[in-house]
């Protein structure tokens, strides 16, 4: 596999299309309020520690 490309291993673009929304036109929740990763959950702190328990 390390042969496959040669001297260049191109990067970019490999498909586009114009007939369907991107993901952020699907979810206009995405547009507002920055990343997922750092918004507030809305979970109280006795919540978080129970998911965090079941998960342990």
């Amino acid at each position: 596999k390390a042969m496959l490309w040669g001297d260049v291993i191109h990067t970019g673009v490999f498909f586009e299309t114009k007939t369907r929304l991107t993901l952020g036109e699907q979810e206009p929740v995405l547009d507002e309020g920055g990343p997922l990763a750092f918004r507030e959950l809305g979970l109280s702190s006795e919540q978080t520690e129970r998911i965090i328990a079941r998960m342990m």
